[in-house]
């Protein structure tokens, strides 16, 4: 098991350590963020502004359907790079359901129209759709309610689980390593994703060398999920996607995983006589440099990762003639992110790919082309700025 040696001494804090800034009324500083509690789940709660979370919270209310837990996500509620400030991007929803086809059969009654023709095949079909192909999860796109434009996937409890604990298919297990907001379904949710941001943390780490940037960091946390995603390289999605969530959003990204970093995996976050670097031209705060003993604890890291996972690593380094020795004691780090990517491609690729053709049957072949006609136009537009 990986070693705690605790809390860092106020001391031992580099200087950018006692910097504050103040998010939603709330002051905060590195300490402040790196001392959370994270098995109070502290870390996880994620505000957002509060006038964007009553209205998010009275549309949900709309729903008759039953929803256990409800998670925000996406551009629609944490502001990513490369959206003006008076852009209205789609606000993406997952909602948690017990019993899935009781869930659609209200839901067709009360909104039929956000449904693809599938809705007359019946709401047992529309589950078992739901259920058996792609990533577990149902999602209906592109959906006016109230004065909001929402994208809601629907996913039974056992798929939940399963992704977050075990990287299934890592396709909601990645949307929740990075910063969510959670409406309801506290008890259910942030013990589960605790356990999927420590293996993300766990992934981060055995790919990265002994010292990085906090930015590399979070990248590489995000990077996970997209790795095998086709779209980046067709421009369907924004080929500056990572880098954009990453940006603006890092507020978020330090309060999830500094307290984990260091609490959990005893990273060390030296004092150093380089200049600080800022984030980028509009971002004033400063990047914290990380270290940790990449070779040395790479066992240990590989250990706390999802078995799935780690048995694609194995895979593809039998196929390179690597046997399990020499992951750890001998592998150059290079060698162990090429092993990683391989293994995520792989475990991710066949559920975006077929959770993507899907989408053309459960949002209907004129939704579905508009949509990702969309995608790709903002794609090719900020790949080419």
């Amino acid at each position: 098991m990986l070693s705690n040696k605790g809390l860092l001494s106020a001391s031992r804090y580099p200087l950018n350590f006692v910097k504050t800034y103040t998010c939603f009324n709330r002051t905060f500083s590195i300490s402040d963020l790196i001392n959370q509690d994270s098995l109070k789940y502290e870390n996880q709660k994620l505000d957002v502004q509060s006038d964007l979370k009553d209205r998010l919270k009275r549309l949900l209310k709309t729903f008759n359907a039953p929803i256990q837990v409800a998670i925000g996500y996406g551009s629609g509620v944490f502001q990513q790079a490369g959206y003006g400030s008076s852009a209205k991007p789609m606000v993406d929803f997952i909602f948690q359901v017990d019993d899935p086809v009781r869930w659609h059969e209200l839901n067709i009654q009360q909104n039929p129209s956000h449904y693809s023709l599938l809705k007359y095949l019946g709401p047992k079909a529309v589950a078992e759709v739901q259920e058996n192909y792609g990533a577990n999860i149902y999602y209906n796109t592109q959906v006016p309610v109230g004065n909001s434009i929402i994208k809601y996937g629907v996913i039974k409890k056992e798929s939940l689980m399963d992704d977050l604990k075990n990287w299934n298919t890592l396709y909601t297990a990645g949307r929740c390593q990075k910063p969510v907001t959670l409406f309801q379904g506290e008890d259910f949710f942030y013990p589960l994703n605790r356990q999927n941001l420590e293996q993300a943390t766990s992934a981060a780490l055995f790919m990265l060398p002994n010292k990085f940037s906090e930015f590399e960091f979070y990248r590489t946390i995000v990077n996970l999920s997209y790795v095998g995603d086709i779209r980046m390289r067709l421009f369907a999605e924004n080929p500056k996607k990572v880098d954009n969530i990453v940006s603006k959003q890092l507020f978020y990204f330090r309060k999830l995983y500094l307290p984990i970093l260091n609490s959990r995996f005893a990273v060390n976050f030296p004092s150093y006589n380089s200049k600080l670097h800022e984030l980028n031209g509009h971002d004033s705060t400063f990047l914290l440099e990380i270290e940790h003993e990449s070779n040395g604890k790479a066992s240990d890291y590989f250990n706390t990762l999802p078995i799935n996972y780690r048995n694609l690593i194995l895979a593809a380094a039998r196929t390179r003639g690597f046997s399990e020795n020499d992951l750890w004691l001998r592998t150059s780090i290079q060698n162990r992110q090429m092993l990683s990517i391989t293994a995520l491609k792989h475990l991710t690729q066949r559920s975006i790919l077929t959770q993507s053709a899907k989408g053309i049957l459960t949002a209907g072949l004129y939704s579905s082309i508009s949509y990702s006609l969309e995608k790709l136009k903002k794609g090719l537009f900020r790949f080419s700025k």
